[in-house]
């Protein structure tokens, strides 16, 4: 597999790949990176570590351009 840390401004996104699925823990920013996500536009798994909209606002992106995320994993705890 591979694992790319993105340094992407207010918040960090990393994209791990393996030979059959990909997993994004956080997603600020992503649309910058959509030459690393999947082409049949499938995420197995996002994980959002915190609710800073910095951490989750490329959701938005994902969703207006197709992508199928199979889990959505994140705290119910709001981080001050």
């Amino acid at each position: 597999g591979k694992v790319d840390f993105l340094k992407v401004g207010c918040g960090d996104t990393t994209i791990i790949r393996t030979a059959y699925d990909t997993f994004l823990v956080d997603c600020y920013e992503i649309e910058n990176y959509i030459h690393l996500l999947p082409s049949n536009k499938n995420i197995k798994a996002l994980f959002v570590t915190h609710q800073h909209y910095d951490h989750f606002i490329g959701m938005e992106y994902l969703k207006d351009h197709g992508y199928i995320i199979d889990y959505l994993i994140y705290s119910p705890y709001e981080r001050r």
